[in-house]
């Protein structure tokens, strides 16, 4: 089989796993030297041959039709007419499936369990948006990302609304120790059975093993239909909050009416045991990637790009110059001419970070790897994450803001031990392109400390030279960097921040905080009149300003300037809509000001916490993909005062108010609910558990009125609210699959167009800008109006560049 080529454009590799119904192989697209992942089945000699030829297409169909970023994406599926075989082909995801992380000797942190079952939740919405119940989720069809998120696949006995049935009701199919009671008699299955698998993945991640199990097939399915889970004594040990439990044996009631009706009231529920834990998406994110592994924190992983070899040599796994992919790993080879184009690129003033797989070659035992060789200005080094022999590891490359634009190379040393305990020194090279980066300059006078005028209230705009070093005003720098400043002379503390650094900096101390952590100062802030002055090398490591050149009366400044993001407004008002202003605005736990502020942030999730004294506290969360401009307004809500103390009276005992469950729905997508203040983004429905009483519900939508109900939530019931916005059919046909932007509507995953498969969605009506995109071709854009009631339609014909 290795090294077969199927429809003349997969190349197969290496076999991955093998069964009696078909075969993974490791593989190489001929066309783009992509590394990829081909499923070929084995259906000779079956009885049934036609019917597993249609569910394998099935399965093929069904992936080829889902839109979710946890899902594993397909590239190609058919017939190869030479041979007579059936492949599909996937996307290679490196790393463990979620079974073999759970049953590992170290459990997985609890935030990071409802993390994965968030995700899970997630991808359980998008099947159901799309009429598909899985009917086989388990930890092994789970892998996790090198971004630590899941993505799940084997789809081959999913069953979907708009595809012919491949089964009967009385049909047995999944995996025991998962199916839920209905799956196991036989009877039909919807989005409910996979909310019961769900239950036992969640299990199966807080303790290690299966809730069901035993050496007969039948007693599992007996435990299945009427065991209930046995909670180990390490649920109190390791703190397992009582409500991710409860939430635990809700997915794994009996009957499917007595469980979480659809995977966004799952989600509802796993949000409220989140804020119980008391820590921070972005904590938990961070958690999670680094208890699951290997990850590159701000860059994408760079494109494998296999070359071919005229001679075969000792070779170490590594994701370089000169790599040829082999087997699990990526294996670069000795000898070879290196090329001209770069391995990685870094744009002046930034860091960037690769996961690479470094894998073991057979008689190895231990592999350390170190850079022995960069050049200045350009830093780079390499670090084992966890065990290093199981190939994850960590390249991080820095370029100075002043680094000359150019291709330069970088020397890694690499030594392995073999079994036998000897020692082989090895020396390779990469390539690293510096890019331009989004630098700003400014020149300013330089001038000796004697030459500043003593008036307390006067600003300092001239760099300062004292006892022969550079001092730089900070608000110089701020203006270059496009920071804000507080500065409070009284107690000579001055805090600078941007959208990811806070810095704290007191006159005369040297240590400052970096996002709350603590760094030594080789030179201590001074203040000169009403400015507080930094040093250029403390410029340069915290504050993104490089001192380029100085000639003695003149020095040159370069700025890292941020990358436009989105500008948000925050303002705060009172219960009567009147304005609150003085508000103290956290963002991902850093200060940025008080209310009313404006403040410009880059792609990404940020935790938002508002405080200020009597009222209480508003915590929200905003995920920014696209850039656009944001007015987020906040109610507080005035704390209510204690009355005066009476005359204690025998308490009396009453019953704990029982939440009731309020449903949201809209005919439209790319809109905001906002519930008694707290505001849940891009969403068309939503279930929430709400404490009785009456509660704000507002629809937000962009060009649109807000529009604003109440509804009074009874103990046990549920309620629901429907609204409605004018609407019609959108239509985006395009010559070849290419990938769908709107507006700067935020997406979780791409969206695409094919000849075949048009994209069609009914959204609200009015005017959308349109790009569709495709590597190698030409991008178009179009503005159409979308008309209520009507199906409106724009055609895209991309060109190839």
């Amino acid at each position: 089989m290795e090294n077969r080529v199927i429809v003349k454009k997969y190349k197969l590799l290496e076999p991955l796993a093998s069964g009696g119904m078909a075969t993974v192989h490791l593989a190489k697209n001929l066309a783009t030297d992509e590394i990829v992942v081909a499923k070929i089945p084995n259906f000779s000699g079956l009885p049934n041959k036609e019917k597993f030829e249609k569910r394998f297409l099935r399965e093929a169909q069904i992936l080829s039709k889902i839109n979710s970023r946890y899902v594993v994406k397909i590239h190609d599926f058919g017939k190869d007419e030479s041979t007579g075989e059936y492949f599909l082909v996937l996307e290679y995801l490196h790393g463990k499936t979620l079974e073999e992380i759970a049953q590992g000797k170290e459990r997985i942190p609890i935030p990071t369990v409802v993390d994965l079952t968030m995700q899970i939740a997630e991808v359980l919405g998008d099947l159901h948006d799309q009429g598909i119940v899985h009917r086989d989720i388990k930890s092994s069809n789970i892998k996790i990302s090198s971004e630590g998120n899941i993505k799940l696949f084997d789809f081959g006995i999913s069953k979907g609304d708009d595809l012919p049935s491949m089964t009967r009701s009385s049909d047995f199919l999944g995996t025991l120790q998962y199916m839920s009671p209905e799956q196991t008699d036989g009877r039909e299955v919807d989005i409910r059975s996979d909310i019961y698998s769900t239950g036992i993945v969640i299990y199966e991640m807080l303790f290690g093993k299966l809730p069901f199990d035993a050496p007969s097939p039948v007693e599992v399915i007996e435990m299945q239909r009427h065991k209930q889970p046995k909670i180990p004594p390490e649920a109190k040990e390791r703190g397992i909050p009582a409500s991710l439990l409860s939430l635990m044996f809700r997915c794994l009631e009996k009957n499917p009416s007595d469980r979480f009706q659809t995977p966004q009231e799952l989600a509802s529920a796993l949000r409220t045991v989140s804020e119980e834990l008391g820590i921070t998406q972005f904590e938990r994110d961070t958690l999670r990637r680094t208890r699951l592994t290997q990850i590159a924190l701000s860059s994408p992983e760079p494109t494998f790009r296999a070359r071919a070899r005229k001679k075969q040599v000792t070779a170490i796994a590594l994701t370089v110059a000169g790599i040829i992919a082999i087997t699990s790993g990526i294996w670069l080879s000795r000898g070879c001419t290196k090329p001209p184009e770069p391995d990685f690129q870094v744009a002046q003033g930034e860091l960037v970070q690769y996961q690479i797989p470094l894998v073991k070659p057979p008689g190895t035992k231990n592999i350390e790897a170190m850079i022995s060789m960069s050049p200045d200005g350009l830093s780079a080094k390499i670090e084992k994450q966890g065990d290093g022999n199981k190939g994850n590891w960590m390249l991080s490359i820095y370029s100075n803001l002043t680094m000359p634009l150019g291709i330069y190379e970088i020397r890694l040393g690499i030594q392995y031990t073999r079994e036998n305990d000897l020692k082989e020194d090895e020396e390779t090279s990469f390539n690293v392109e510096v890019t331009k980066g989004n630098l700003g300059n400014k020149a300013i006078r330089l001038i000796s400390s004697d030459e500043i005028p003593n008036d307390p209230n006067s600003k300092v705009e001239n760099a300062v030279k004292i006892n022969g070093k550079i001092f730089v005003p900070v608000d110089t720098i701020a203006s270059g960097t496009k920071a804000q400043t507080e500065w409070d002379r009284e107690s000579g503390k001055l805090t600078y921040w941007t959208s990811d650094k806070t810095i704290e900096l007191k006159k005369g101390e040297k240590t400052l905080k970096e996002n709350g952590s603590e760094k030594l100062l080789n030179e201590a802030p001074v203040v000169l009149n009403d400015s507080m002055m930094v040093s250029g090398n403390v410029a340069e490591t915290y504050m993104d300003t490089a001192i380029t050149s100085e000639n003695g009366s003149e020095v040159q400044l370069t700025f890292k300037q941020p990358v436009p993001g989105s500008k948000i407004s925050i303002s705060t008002k009172d219960e009567k809509g009147n304005d609150i202003k003085g508000a103290t605005v956290l963002i991902n736990q850093n200060y940025k000001g008080k209310t009313p502020i404006k403040i410009e942030l880059p792609n990404g999730v940020y935790q938002i916490k508002i405080q200020m004294g009597g009222f209480n506290d508003i915590n929200d969360e905003i995920k920014l993909v696209t850039t656009k401009t944001l007015d987020l307004s906040y109610p507080l809500v005035a704390i209510q005062q204690k009355p005066p103390e009476q005359e204690k009276k025998p308490p009396v005992e009453t019953k704990p108010k029982q939440n009731g469950f309020l449903d949201l729905s809209v005919n439209v997508p790319w809109g905001s609910f906002i519930v008694d203040g707290k505001t849940q983004q891009n969403i068309t429905s939503l279930s929430l558990g709400l404490a009785p009483g009456k509660h704000r519900v507002i629809y937000r939508l962009k060009d649109f009125p807000d529009q604003t109900k109440e509804v009074q939530v009874e103990p046990g019931r549920r309620s629901s609210l429907k609204f409605q916005v004018s609407s019609g059919i959108l239509k985006v046909t395009c010559n070849v699959v290419g990938i769908v932007y709107i507006d700067n509507i935020e997406f979780s995953d791409r969206i695409f167009t094919s000849p075949k498969e048009p994209y069609t969605r009914e959204v609200a009506a009015k005017t959308y800008v349109i790009r569709v995109d495709k590597s190698g071709y030409k991008m178009q854009t179009k503005s159409v109006r979308v008309e209520p009631g009507k199906t409106t339609t724009v055609e895209f014909s991309l060109e190839q560049k």
